[in-house]
């Protein structure tokens, strides 16, 4: 027996009166969400300009991205003023040899060319603290950590210093 030839009420074992019903209630759940949308738009486009939607509404919501105390855009700003402003921040000199490295939940990396400033730095973090909550305000430093330059590590195969003969005899 073929399948292609046995009627689809069959093979889904339903009758020929529940099928149809239940096909257009799938489609009419897939294209619901369609329609509210285009009925939606159609509200929004016959209420333009009208009492309820006034644009202050947007400024107030901009104002709260981009200023206040927990501002979502306001460390992101400061953070990338850290960044464009090191040199006047720190010091044209400390500026040469070091650079933001990244910030996150208070905790501010600063990366240093040479072994020789990172350790430096690390005599300095209470005064860099100050000195950048002076000039950024709006940027809450918790902590400051330093790191010097990052070296490839070399993986060692074989024996670690010993010799052959050490090993056998």
């Amino acid at each position: 027996m073929r399948l292609n030839k046995i009627p689809v009420c069959e093979r889904l074992h339903l009758s020929a009166q529940v099928l149809p019903n239940q096909v257009y209630e799938r489609y009419q759940r897939l294209f619901k969400p369609k329609i509210d949308y285009a009925l939606r738009n159609e509200k929004a486009r016959d209420s333009f300009g009208q009492k309820g939607r006034d644009p202050k509404q947007l400024g107030s919501a901009l104002e709260k991205l981009f200023s206040g105390q927990d501002g979502v855009w306001k460390k992101n700003l400061m953070l990338a003023k850290l960044h464009n402003q090191w040199s006047l921040v720190v010091g044209e000199h400390i500026g040469s040899h070091t650079e933001v490295g990244s910030y996150r939940n208070g905790l501010l990396i600063i990366k240093a060319d040479s072994p020789v400033w990172a350790t430096q730095l690390t005599y300095m973090v209470p005064n860099l603290k100050k000195v950048i909550g002076k000039r950024l305000p709006g940027l809450p430093i918790d902590a400051i950590k330093i790191t010097g330059p990052q070296t490839a590590r070399k993986k060692y195969r074989g024996f670690h210093g010993r010799s052959q003969a050490g090993r056998n005899g």
